[in-house]
């Protein structure tokens, strides 16, 4: 995963495994979150000195990750008299290609 400070100072501590993403007892499954356009997982404080996913007014960012479109290969699925039969299969996501935007937060 590609990291981005969004600005300097402290940040909330946080882990990557894999496509997972995780601050406290929150987390992003990257992989399991990727669909056929972008999509911006958010984790947020919640005011009382907790995490909580997704962005809601008033909430403070402290990651953003920005998961790419999900790509599909072509693959072979049969063959009928006009010749192969051609299927889309999904590429997994390539966890480098994420990126997390990090914001300045003080627990």
């Amino acid at each position: 995963m590609r990291l981005e400070m969004m600005e300097s100072g402290p940040c909330a501590d946080f882990s990557i495994s894999g496509a997972v993403v995780s601050v406290g007892e929150v987390s992003v499954d990257c992989a399991a979150m990727q669909s056929d356009h972008e999509v911006v997982a958010d984790i947020c404080t919640d005011g009382q000195g907790g995490f909580v996913a997704g962005a809601a007014e008033g909430r403070a960012y402290v990651l953003s990750c920005i998961i790419p479109p999900q790509r599909f290969e072509m693959v072979q699925d049969g063959e009928d008299e006009n010749g192969p039969i051609m299927k889309p299969v999904a590429i997994p996501l390539n966890p480098s290609e994420v990126v997390v935007k990090v914001w300045p937060y003080v627990g």
